[in-house]
């Protein structure tokens, strides 16, 4: 279990309890669809047949190659686009949550070097492929599939074996998305790709799993060895820079991953569901903002804050209405609810609760912001 609860014993020193537990809540985000029955439809495929609507299930052929034939021999290229992406996006996000859900627990026992040797395959890698997947379904399945050219979907940054831009990707990404306030394109760029980037995935996962180093912006110094002689004096400061990065690379790997998720879920309980996940997203970077020492969007979080403090609320058990304050945003973001301040009930009881609380954020959820 990654989130901690109040009177767990744990060795991680306890300023980095409210991090670790908010990653855990983003990492709870991503692999709902394994958790919960409304996601159940993303694994199946309704398709247009002999004129009738057919019901496939995906995970039903025997093999890929039975699920591709029968698709293409029917001439349903769109459906075969669908009913692929599907499968990749399940295959992929569960060995992304198994690294991910490793490289969080490591970290909790304070094991920074195998935390950080954790980190590259989910968020360079697999992160890459479903980008792909959400800005151009079309273009990765005949690259994958069709054509089986591993030079073409190989998700490496090495660009003169793919062609891919990666900065172009995220920037992509991040037009396509419907809540997109405080994605920025460079800032995850930096995180995954670029080797100049001090902490970067880059240098922190190569110096993990190398000894030595001779990379120019992470060369190994004389006389020393990779994270062998300071990984546990400096501990405060490799947990600092893995909860940082790990925090960033969950809330935009989520957003990516509701993308995919909402685009064949769409249902009103499902429109509900993604909004308030965004909001939840929104409301982390608040909750995170002085451990951070982010003031790049120092306006947003105001706006977040300023929208949320002024939404009057009413309890539907006692009638009592009251103005939000920061520590029920806190509570929101944790139980996806609010208590009264008077009786300690829960106001957020149904769908239509729910609905109705996050509709007041619509002026923050599509707000977007400039890289």
């Amino acid at each position: 279990m990654l989130f901690i609860q109040k009177y767990d014993e744990t060795i991680l020193p306890k300023e980095f309890h409210n991090i670790n537990n908010i990653c855990a809540i983003l990492f709870d985000q991503i692999v709902d669809i394994y958790r919960y029955g409304i996601y159940e439809d993303f694994t199946s495929h309704n398709i247009f047949f002999g004129g009738n609507i057919k019901s496939i299930d995906i995970e039903g052929f025997k093999s890929e190659d039975d699920l591709i034939r029968f698709l293409l021999d029917n001439n349903l290229r769109s459906e075969l686009n669908d009913a692929l992406t599907k499968k990749i996006c399940s295959a992929i996000i569960s060995d992304f949550s198994h690294f991910v859900y490793e490289a969080i627990s490591s970290a909790k026992k304070c094991k920074t070097t195998v935390a950080f040797s954790l980190l590259r395959k989910p968020f360079t890698d697999e992160l890459t492929i479903l980008e792909r997947l959400f800005v151009d379904p079309e273009g990765f399945i005949e690259n994958f599939y069709i054509e089986g050219d591993i030079n073409k979907y190989d998700p490496s940054n090495d660009r003169t074996k793919n062609n891919i831009d990666h900065l172009e990707l995220i920037r992509d990404c991040k037009k396509k998305m419907k809540y997109s306030l405080l994605i920025f394109p460079s800032l995850v760029y930096d995180i995954r790709y670029e080797k100049s980037f001090k902490g970067a995935i880059q240098e922190v996962t190569n110096k993990s799993i190398h000894i030595v180093t001779k990379q120019r912006y992470y060369k190994t110094e004389a006389k020393d060895l990779n994270y062998i002689f300071d990984s546990v004096s400096n501990i405060d400061h490799y947990l600092h820079l893995f909860y940082t990065n790990t925090f960033y690379m969950l809330l935009y790997s989520a957003s990516i991953i509701d993308e995919l998720y909402f685009k064949y879920l769409t249902n009103q309980e499902h429109v509900t569901l993604r909004k308030s996940k965004a909001l939840r997203r929104l409301f982390s970077m608040v909750l995170l903002r002085g451990f951070c020492k982010d003031e790049s969007d120092i306006q947003a979080f105001e706006m977040i804050l300023s929208v949320f403090e002024k939404n009057k609320m009413q309890c539907s058990t006692c009638s009592h209405e009251f103005t939000p304050i920061g520590t029920d945003l806190e509570y929101f973001f944790f139980e996806e609810n609010l208590k009264c301040p008077r009786c300690l009930n829960t106001i957020i009881n149904s769908e239509k609760d729910l609905e109705a609380f996050v509709s007041k954020f619509e002026i923050i959820l599509n707000v977007k912001n400039n890289d």
